[in-house]
């Protein structure tokens, strides 16, 4: 049992339904996660199906540093549009420190088939990752890479108040032989706690 048991499903956004990933989604995922054009900003290339199964298998096995694989359903059609991930990780500390700091921390990612990109369904997705993260499993910093001219996703990490920390120079080498920079987002809780309480009537 990880710390994700205890959440309670499904969650909504104004246009989306969240639950966790299961096996039967695979196809629908890999409908998009197969086309080039949505890879292109990804950490894989385009995925067959068994690569889609076999990558949410391991996410579910792991237990040290748990991973959350959820499914973004539009909610007036019940399609699914996209998936995202939380997954948690240790936070630095002094020796003395690193037990109180297990799992502390978390990192987001997200992805939607190309038809329902450029409606600000990613701002909700990643902004419903950052709510789990924070409101209901209480980590303490949330961390987010997008590449510098992914300026789409770049702007989801900012409309959800996450800050821009470093920028990596030439860190990426794509498969057409061009180096990328990439930029590293974070937000910590009493900020995402201070952006909440300005969007607040």
């Amino acid at each position: 049992m990880t710390l994700f048991a205890g959440l309670t499903w499904p969650r909504h956004t104004p246009r989306l339904l969240l639950r966790p990933t299961v096996p039967e989604d695979a196809p629908a995922i890999h409908a998009y996660r197969r086309r080039p054009e949505v890879v292109k900003y990804l950490g894989h290339e385009e995925l067959d199906l068994a690569a889609v199964r076999a990558r949410l298998e391991e996410h579910a096995a792991r237990t040290e540093l748990p991973v959350l694989d959820v499914s973004a359903i539009d909610r007036s059609s019940g399609a699914l549009l996209g998936d995202g991930v939380l997954g948690l990780r240790h936070g630095g500390a002094a020796p003395s420190r690193r037990e109180a700091m297990r799992c502390s921390e978390g990192w987001i990612g997200y992805c939607l088939a190309p038809e329902a990109s450029g409606r600000g369904l990613a701002t909700e997705l990643a902004g419903a990752l950052l709510d789990i993260a924070f409101s209901q499993l209480g980590l303490r910093r949330v961390v987010a890479t997008a590449y510098t001219e992914h300026v789409a996703s770049r702007r989801v990490l900012e409309k959800v108040g996450m800050r821009r920390e470093a920028t990596f120079r030439e860190a990426v080498l794509t498969r057409e032989g061009r180096w990328l920079d990439d930029d590293a987002y974070a937000i910590l809780r009493h900020e995402w706690e201070a952006v909440q309480s300005a969007g607040s009537p």
